[in-house]
């Protein structure tokens, strides 16, 4: 996947994150999304995050939280209390800025496109739209060090399993197999429970230990 695609993906995805949230009633985003302890405010917040905050201050609010789960999670919840049209705005007119996550790259804002799409679109009863080339594109990525490192897989999560996409050319790792659409295996390898649902194979109970479902 190259660069440029990795770019158009991502703006293609911050443009359905904004009509979601541009089509969903105000008194429904103090919900829960699928990100433990957020908010759908809190998503969204954390969605814009890069276009509205600096890595400055970011790095300040690690030192003071000593986190930057923590610190992530102080600014987005900020952030999402800022009326949904400004925050829709952000990302709309920010749809095809370059960001380079530190130690992930641009697959790093391109990861949290597609999942924070189904972190909102779930909860709500909602398609994600995130197309099937994307997933396709994902996954390969996902076992990498670069998506272990700030948290995007959960350490020792995608261990000992042979997991196998049935609507798309893709396996990884050995052992019992867990089987289902390259939407339910990303979300599952990026610590989704939610998923376990569309997933079938001997596999499958190994893994609903390891998420606590």
């Amino acid at each position: 996947m190259s660069k440029d695609s990795i770019i158009e993906s991502t703006a293609a995805n911050r443009m359905r994150i904004a009509d979601l949230y541009d089509n969903t009633a105000d008194e429904l985003l103090d919900g829960p999304s699928l990100c433990r302890g957020w908010s759908l405010r809190t998503l969204l917040g954390h969605v814009v995050m890069p276009l509205a905050s600096t890595p400055a201050q970011l790095l300040w609010h690690t030192l003071r939280t000593g986190s930057v789960h923590h610190a992530s999670t102080r600014i987005a919840t900020r952030l999402g209390q800022r009326p949904v049209r400004e925050l829709t705005t952000t990302l709309r007119e920010g749809a095809t800025r370059r960001i380079s996550t530190p130690a992930l790259g641009p697959m790093g804002q391109f990861a949290d496109g597609c999942i924070h799409l189904n972190d909102a679109a779930r909860p709500l009863g909602l398609p994600s739209g995130v197309p099937l080339a994307d997933w396709q594109n994902l996954l390969p990525w996902l076992p990498s060090q670069a998506a272990h490192r700030l948290g995007h897989v959960p350490e020792g999560l995608l261990d000992g399993l042979f997991w196998q996409a049935t609507d798309v050319d893709w396996t990884y790792g050995e052992g019992p197999c867990v089987a289902g659409p390259a939407e339910a295996l990303a979300l599952a390898m990026t610590g989704r429970a939610v998923a376990l649902l569309d997933l079938t194979g001997p596999g499958v109970p190994v893994l609903t230990g390891r998420l606590g479902a």
